[in-house]
C-alpha cells in the first residue's frame, strides 16, 4: 500500500509535537515539585531558626498527647451507656437496700 510522502510527514510531525508535550508536561510538573520542596525547605528552615529546640518540644508535645489520648478513653469508657447502665442498676439496688 502507498501512502504519500506527504501523509508520512505530516504523521511524522503529529507524533513529534506529542513527544514535545509530553516531554514539556513531565518537566513542568518535575519543576512544580522540586519549587514546592524548596518552599517546604525554607518553611522549615523558618521554624527552625523560630524555635531550635522543635525536636525537644515536639517530643515532650507527644507525651502530653499520649497521656491526654489515654484520659479521653478513660472518661468515655467510663461514661460509655453500657457502664451507666450498671451504676444505675447498683446504685438502685443501693437505694433499696437503704
Amino acid at each position: 500500500m502507498w501512502i504519500s510522502a506527504a501523509y508520512q510527514n505530516a504523521v511524522r510531525e503529529q507524533k513529534l509535537a506529542a513527544e514535545i508535550s509530553a516531554a514539556k508536561r513531565e518537566r513542568d510538573f518535575y519543576m512544580g515539585q522540586v519549587d514546592k520542596a524548596k518552599g517546604i525547605e525554607a518553611m522549615k528552615e523558618r521554624k527552625r531558626k523560630v524555635c531550635p529546640n522543635v525536636d525537644q518540644s515536639r517530643a515532650s508535645l507527644d507525651v502530653h498527647n499520649r497521656h491526654h489520648h489515654a484520659v479521653v478513653m478513660f472518661w468515655s469508657l467510663l461514661f460509655s451507656p453500657p457502664m451507666l447502665t450498671r451504676a444505675a442498676a447498683a446504685m438502685g439496688a443501693n437505694d433499696a437496700s437503704d
